[in-house]
């Protein structure tokens, strides 16, 4: 369909039957027959299914809930609402909503990593700064972006080798550009001014002359000139302003004359085309001061506290054309105030509580009235005692809290039974209930961050994500998440392995949340299919299943990566199933587990050392074979492969080196091949079945590795005949073609790549074709062999019959220069129902994943996973009957588990979760392929 949503029966019929014409009236009477109800749920899910095409994501197993440890957010021009995260597993990141899950996205910085520092909007670009990891690495980089990796643009480099990050305290939008705090070298923590171009990002003022710090604090901005406070070394920190250039800014007024400090941090607020601030003349006490930005027009609001004492007002807020703050004047305690900037205008609201402090905080204006926490309630006021009360009795103990406008609503968190910590905003007759986002008495813990016009951009734990991104317009209906903030830690996806049709892999145990390991998993290949089947756990760690082996019955065997779990270590197998995942035999060190047959071999640690031992499947049926080197010594276990029924492994018998063994599961029959090297180890490795033969690596001593074949007797192992040529090293990427093997030369320190094969015999060694850049990926697919060649503009896919005139490129796949030739290789081609797949890199898109039908107009790209130039980097590409699994990073979840099915059929994603919805999509598909003459195959089309 490539994205269209049929709206018709006949169109229906064109897109699942594949017919040219018409649908004949027979099958319109039974398309239009279906309710229309369900007809439209079908469109939803085919275009769902078509928009995800072949290739999906089977699930997000690296998905333990992680706790948000810092986020800051800011909103641009066009509306956008930005948020830098960190989780207590990732990286910072940023983010980028308009309040739809559309919208939402992770910001591609094209591998630049920003500061757990703010962020700022200016016009529709956001600046954001880097760190300092020590010598060796970037000095702090000050960036801005506009979303995308093309886009975003290193601004200016800073000399400073003090901090992780910049000292990136205030930031401030005025007039198109960036004010902000930064720490040089050269100057010290200053105040610096940004056009978003390096030679447009300099220094404002050495307010505090040399390399000492002014570090100036909050910026206000207010009409054409913008407020702050640094201390220059002379007066303390004072009141400073600035129209954006050097000799604009200057000294507002000493308010406390000579070295001490005479303004409070963090009070800056406009009143007007005035500013508002806490400031003490060292007379009077800290009281609300005034300015114009003049210093004849600074002064004092009122004393609110007489004489020398301190009323400590803060959280200045403008409503209505009034001034409300908090205060004590000493008689009543903290409580509300209200001032026209006058000191006779300046008056207490209320005695909220006349037996103490009410201490109203976190004040928000809302229209022409100010909001407030106060005791445990939510309170507003008009400026009026009349109009001062509380908002509606959430509850006693509510505790409202992270105040934040957005439109005509407050938004902010509270509890109250039967609910817990929840998001709650006001409305025409008090407040609801914005969301139980954390069903039941468990508590979500919201945290509104920014307004995307009337929408709220929060964080919120849902109990089974973490901490989370969500919107929310002030009623349960329209709250909901945006994206999960977990899972770019990623599954943590090792060994997979197919048996039976499934896929098993050891994947990350979200089961646990703290110091979790991996546990065992199973997929059929559908969307969400992923199951958790095994999750041992002790005060050790965690279970870990690794040595991942199928039998061709569809049984799994493995072990477990942590050998001091006791009983858990030792030898499991799996069905599949929960109840058939269970210990074979326990207490047993475990490793080079390999199905031969029927039967599983590996080499056993205990009291006897490590042996080679045979299993099948049962407790009684696990043994050690033989006990090589009698006592405790071991036979040192090298990696073992099938030949048949019977295992080929490298071990040493205390008398020879590692030399080749053969063993068919009986003491008598397991013997060593051949004594290859007398004076030292053989150290064979590689074993590759051919047939009843196996080819491997040896070193004879005299003529280092070189490429030998077994017959599984003595006097059939031997070296294969025939190479000739100067070549650097031993053969490489042995792959076996038919009675044939196939490997890889290297020649002329590196100059050339040979491509050989061998079916062993003398004059049977072909040089098929030689390379001047590196081989890899060597895979065989319907008798023929298929390869990456890692030419300088990029991968070219090429394939060959055995032949040089059968040897051809299929195509070039990229035409931008790599870094390394060796970036470009495939690291592994899989041949799979008449298809390659692999990941490759063309020069845009980054490493994606892609197929070929081994022709140049059937290799394409299966699906842009990571938009941009990073790329999902897809790896371990694993086969079963019905699904080509990998693992991909989609920048946003992390690396976890990938799928595109292969099998008849195919799969249908996202179906819709309601029973009555999802009877009605297969309904429709019974109707369509019953309608059709031929009935194909709904396989999902490659985008």
């Amino acid at each position: 369909m490539n994205g269209s949503n049929p709206t018709s029966p006949a169109a229906l019929w064109r897109e699942h039957c594949g017919a040219g014409a018409a649908p004949p009236a027979w099958a319109l009477r039974r398309l239009t027959t279906i309710p229309t109800i369900a007809a439209l749920v079908w469109v939803v899910s085919v275009g769902a299914r078509a928009e995800a095409g072949s290739t999906y994501q089977v699930a997000d197993i690296g998905k333990r809930p992680n706790q948000v440890v810092h986020s800051s957010s800011t909103t641009t021009a066009d509306g956008s609402v930005w948020v830098v995260e960190a989780t207590s597993e990732t990286s910072p990141r940023l983010w980028r909503t308009y309040g739809t899950v559309p919208t939402t996205a992770l910001v591609d910085l094209g591998g630049v990593t920003p500061c757990l520092g703010p962020i700022q909007a200016v016009g529709d670009e956001v600046f954001f700064a880097t760190g300092y990891g020590g010598p060796g690495t970037p000095l702090p980089r000050l960036y801005k972006t506009d979303g995308s990796a093309a886009g975003t643009v290193l601004v200016k480099e800073l000399d400073s080798t003090v901090y992780n990050c910049p000292g990136l305290r205030p930031m401030a939008a005025f007039k198109d550009r960036l004010i902000v705090s930064l720490f040089t070298r050269q100057y010290g923590e200053e105040l610096w001014v940004s056009d978003g171009t390096d030679a447009g990002t300099s220094v404002l003022a050495d307010i505090n002359p040399g390399t000492a710090d002014s570090g100036p604090l909050q910026i206000a901005v207010i009409g054409d000139r913008f407020f702050f406070m640094p201390q220059d070394g002379s007066h303390g920190r004072e009141l400073w302003s600035s129209d954006g250039t050097t000799s604009g800014t200057r000294l507002v007024a000493d308010i406390n004359p000579g070295p001490d400090s005479g303004v409070a941090v963090d009070t800056l607020a406009p009143f007007g085309s005035e500013l508002i601030l806490q400031a003490t003349d060292g007379s009077h006490g800290w009281e609300p001061w005034r300015s114009d930005g003049t210093e004849l027009g600074t002064k004092m609001v009122a004393d609110v506290a007489l004489g020398a004492a301190s009323s400590g007002a803060i959280d200045f807020t403008s409503a209505g054309g009034q001034l409300f703050f908090s205060a004590d004047d000493g008689t009543v305690g903290t409580e509300l105030w209200v001032s026209d900037g006058t000191a006779a205008g300046t008056r207490l609201v209320k005695d909220l509580n006349p037996d103490g402090s009410a201490y109203p905080a976190e004040l928000t204006a809302l229209g022409n009235k100010v909001y407030f926490s106060a005791g445990s309630l939510l309170q507003s006021s008009d400026g009026t005692e009349a109009g001062t009360g509380p908002v509606a009795a959430i509850g006693t103990g509510s505790y409202p809290s992270l105040l934040t406008g957005a439109g005509d609503r407050l938004f902010f968190q509270a509890s109250a039974l039967p609910y817990g910590q929840e998001l709650y905003a006001t409305n025409s007759y008090g407040y609801q209930l914005a969301g139980d986002i954390r069903p039941g008495e468990a508590s979500s813990a919201p945290q509104p961050l920014a307004a995307a016009g009337e929408t709220m951009i929060l964080l919120a734990d849902d109990g089974e994500h973490g901490e989370a991104l969500f919107r929310s317009n002030g009623s349960p209906a329209d709250t909901w998440m945006l994206a999960p903030l977990h899972g770019t830690q990623g599954g943590d996806l090792q060994e997979l392995t197919a048996a039976g049709g499934r896929l098993f892999l050891s994947g990350d145990n979200r089961e646990e949340t703290v110091n979790s390991g991996n546990g065992l998993w199973t997929s059929t290949g559908m969307p969400d299919s992923a199951e958790l089947l095994l999750s041992t756990w002790s005060s050790y760690g965690s279970f870990d299943p690794t040595q991942l082996a199928a039998t061709a019955s569809g049984e799994l065997y493995f072990t477990s990566a942590r050998g001091y779990h006791g009983s858990a270590a030792g030898l499991w197998k799996s069905d599949g199933s929960a109840a058939g995942t269970e210990v074979v035999v326990g207490s047993l060190g475990v490793d080079q587990v390999t199905v031969a047959g029927d039967r599983v071999f590996f080499a056993g640690a205990d009291a006897a050392g490590t042996e080679l031992w045979v299993s099948d499947g049962t407790a009684d049926g696990t043994r050690m074979v033989k006990d090589v080197v009698p006592g405790s010594g071991g036979a040192s276990i090298r990696p073992m492969a099938a030949l048949g029924n019977r295992v080929l492994f490298g071990a040493s018998d205390g008398a020879s080196g590692v030399e080749p063994w053969i063993s068919d599961g009986t003491a008598e029959s397991t013997v060593m091949l051949k004594e290859i090297n007398p004076v030292g180890d053989s150290s064979p490795s590689g074993f590759t079945a051919v047939g009843s033969r196996s080819f491997f690596l040896a070193d004879d001593g005299s003529s280092g590795r070189q490429l030998w074949q077994t017959d599984g007797t003595s006097a059939g192992t031997a070296p294969v005949p025939g190479l000739t040529g100067d070549h650097d090293g031993p053969p490489t990427e042995l792959a076996a073609v038919g009675t044939e093997i196939f490997f890889v030369l290297s020649a002329q320190q590196g100059a050339t790549y040979e491509l050989w094969r061998s079916n062993g015999t003398a004059g049977a060694v072909v040089a098929v074709k030689s390379f001047a850049n590196p081989i890899g990926g060597l895979a065989e697919m319907d008798g023929l062999l298929f390869f990456g060649v890692a030419a300088p503009t990029g991968l070219e896919l090429w394939r060959t019959d055995g032949t040089a005139v059968g040897t051809a490129m299929i195509t070039a796949i990229g035409a931008s220069p790599r870094p390394t030739q060796a970036r470009a290789l495939p690291a592994q081609i899989v041949g799979a129902q008449g298809e390659l797949y692999f990941a490759a890199d063309d020069g845009v898109t980054g490493e994606e994943i892609w197929t070929s039908d081994g022709t140049a107009q059937g290799t394409a790209m299966l699906r842009d996973i990571r938009p941009g130039p990073q790329g999902s980097q897809p790896r371990q590409l694993t086969a079963t009957a019905n699904a080509l699994y990998f693992v991909a990073d989609d920048g946003t979840s992390g690396a976890e588990l990938w799928a595109t099915w292969i099998g008849p059929g195919g799969p249908v994603p996202f179906l819709p979760a309601a029973p009555w919805a999802a009877a009605a999509v297969l309904a429709i598909m019974a109707a369509l392929r019953l309608s059709c003459p031929n009935r194909p195959a709904l396989r999902p089309q490659k985008q």
